[in-house]
């Protein structure tokens, strides 16, 4: 006589490979082993430390460059993460002429002492983040606001071409044109 598994003896079986497979999982996955590789990858791995849909998470590198944490929402949870050297950054943002400039930030304070900070990037609740042009290594990486993938071009120029969104920007003699 042939012996065959009913239904709920195989959602049993799967269930509980479901729930081995988790617990192995998340004691391999540990988010202090975490590393962010490079500047380039850095919004991917700031994401694997989001815990709610709602955190802030914030990457931040002070203290002459010499420190890094994770913040989530704006409370230090993570200090001294792996990562790559961000040494010799500079940081551009655009003013009001769409020139560009060096970003000065301000200083951060952590555990009731102030700190200089080289470089700060964060990540809002609804998944948009800081946009400017970083230069690293000749070469800049172009961090756009929305959902859009980071950018890595040759020169400055460039870099500030593809951070500007010409669609958005008026063009000249149009706009009265239907008039």
């Amino acid at each position: 006589m042939k012996h065959s598994f009913t239904l709920v003896e195989l959602i049993l079986v799967v269930l509980i490979m479901g729930l081995i497979y988790s617990l192995a999982i998340g004691r391999f996955y540990s988010k202090e082993n975490l590393k962010i590789d490079n500047i380039a990858n850095l919004k991917e791995s700031l994401l694997l430390f989001k815990e709610k849909e709602e955190d802030k998470i914030t990457f931040v590198i002070y203290d002459n460059c010499n420190k890094n944490a994770v913040l989530i929402n704006d409370t230090l949870t993570y200090e001294n993460i792996d990562f790559d050297s961000f040494d010799e950054l500079v940081i551009y943002d655009l003013d009001t002429y769409l020139n560009p400039k060096i970003i000065d930030y301000p200083n951060i304070f952590l555990k009731g002492k102030s700190y200089d900070v080289c470089f700060k990037f964060t990540i809002y609740p609804n998944g948009s983040n800081d946009s400017y042009i970083v230069k690293k290594d000749n070469k800049y990486y172009v961090f756009k606001s929305y959902f859009e993938e980071l950018k890595i071009v040759k020169t400055l120029d460039k870099a500030i071409e593809t951070f500007l969104d010409k669609n958005l920007l008026p063009r000249p003699g149009t706009y009265y044109e239907n008039e």
